[in-house]
């Protein structure tokens, strides 16, 4: 009984109802929120209509079909190394990307990038603009700034331009070697030095010392001398004085 109330009052007022007339009439839709208030049938439907049109155009409609193929070609066959020199690709996005092509095949539009993890509409409008106009200018610069991180202290530049030569120094538990440049990267002299003596029995520190001390004599003078540690990881660069100290 509930129910059949219901329906009569949704039946006779409903927020838009047809009001009886003769036929041939135009036909119109009143509001019942207001009593004035009336519009054509056709403009809801022309309402309607374009309340179904998509809200923004496809990411293919944005690029020619050659720049398309450009674009397709780059995700569809580069490497996750290759695809991770590409801007806004490093990490997790190259790895998506390999990992999405992998289980679902080749991209065959823009817009099916879309469905790529972490790939939202402004990263791969940026993405793709990357890949049609790559400037290697700004690439060689991140590099740059990437290794200049991991020398320590900080050195400026007009300092850097005035030196003359450098050492650069290689060392391990067992082993020392150096090279010695000048500015048009020469090389003047090239030494490697190597021992297993505190290696074996006691470890005893004046061996040590002597050792070391006899290979640091070794090492001719030089504006700026670059020790490298090669088995510190990058993540661990600060504990680079510490295994300076302790070697």
């Amino acid at each position: 009984m509930v129910i059949g109330i219901l329906w009569r009052f949704l039946g006779s007022r409903s927020l838009l109802h047809r009001p009886r007339g003769p036929f041939g009439l135009q036909q119109r839709l009143l509001c019942t929120c207001c009593a004035k208030a009336e519009c054509l049938s056709a403009e809801i439907a022309a309402l309607a209509s374009d309340s179904r049109q998509p809200a923004s155009e496809q990411l293919d409609d944005r690029y020619s079909p050659q720049q398309q193929a450009t674009i397709l070609h780059m995700l569809n066959t580069a490497t996750q190394e290759e695809l991770a020199k590409v801007k806004l690709l490093r990490g997790r996005k190259s790895a998506n990307l390999v990992t999405h092509r992998t289980k679902r095949g080749p991209f065959t539009d823009i817009q099916s990038l879309t469905e790529v993890p972490l790939f939202k509409e402004k990263t791969i409008l940026k993405v793709c603009q990357s890949i049609l106009n790559p400037d290697p200018e700004s690439e060689r610069k991140e590099k740059r700034l990437q290794g200049l991180k991991f020398i320590k202290p900080d050195i400026e530049k007009k300092q850097l331009q005035n030196a003359k030569s450098i050492v650069s120094i290689v060392f391990g538990i067992r082993k020392i070697a150096w090279t010695h440049m000048d500015r048009s990267l020469t090389v003047l002299d090239w030494q490697q030095e190597e021992s297993h003596r505190y290696m074996t029995g006691t470890y005893l520190p004046s061996v040590y010392l002597e050792e070391v001390s006899l290979a640091v004599s070794k090492i001719p003078p030089a504006d700026y001398f670059v020790l490298e540690r090669p088995s510190i990881s990058i993540q661990n660069t600060n504990l680079f004085p510490v295994t300076l100290h302790l070697l």
